[in-house]
């Protein structure tokens, strides 16, 4: 659409990302994704190796994947729901999409360096209303910074330590631990 309201490329792909700066953008077509100009011309196709699929999710008998693309340099990422081939998160610049159990059916995502990680639960699509300036999973365990401080959450985002530390980390070689304000190390027990 122009700013007029005047439709300039008909409306029939299944997703468009927004035209960049070189005036090309990122379009699904009937399961093929190619990039095209401001007068809806195919500059190329994308090949498979350019579209890869990771992080395989099965929550409530649907499957979902999170979708890497690569294009004139630029690197975006989405969540796709295969059964009903539909974007749970479209193909955009996002910094982080983090999948922290296969059978989970949350996913955390970030769109750039300045934002925050929101949680999405898959089955209903909603978000969760916390938001996240850090996630790092760990075993079944999330370390959390959120508003500056560190803390934990179980596998559903459930807060097992409220996040009031300055600094909190598990490691695979030594006991978890947690810094104050007095900088001291402490020793995490019962996690």
């Amino acid at each position: 659409m122009s700013r007029y309201g005047k439709e300039i490329i008909e409306c029939k792909y299944d997703y468009a990302e927004s035209f960049s700066k070189d005036s090309t953008a990122v379009v699904l077509l009937d399961g093929k994704y190619k990039v095209i100009n401001t007068k809806d011309e195919v500059i190329k196709e994308l090949e498979s190796y350019q579209l890869k699929t990771a992080h395989n999710i099965t929550c409530n008998n649907e499957l979902y994947n999170t979708i890497y693309l690569t294009s004139s340099g630029r690197h975006f990422m989405g969540l796709i729901n295969q059964n009903k081939k539909t974007f749970v998160l479209p193909i955009a610049s996002y910094k982080d999409i983090k999948v922290f159990n296969p059978g989970q059916p949350y996913v955390a995502y970030k769109k750039t360096d300045s934002s925050n990680y929101k949680i999405i639960h898959l089955p209903s699509l909603k978000e969760t209303k916390d938001e996240y300036e850090r996630m790092e999973p760990y075993k079944n365990r999330i370390t959390i910074k959120q508003n500056g401080k560190c803390g934990v959450l179980d596998s559903l985002f459930n807060v097992i330590i409220e996040p009031k530390y300055q600094e909190l980390s598990f490691c695979l070689t030594t006991n978890p631990y947690f810094k104050t304000e007095d900088k001291a190390k402490k020793s995490l027990t019962g996690i």
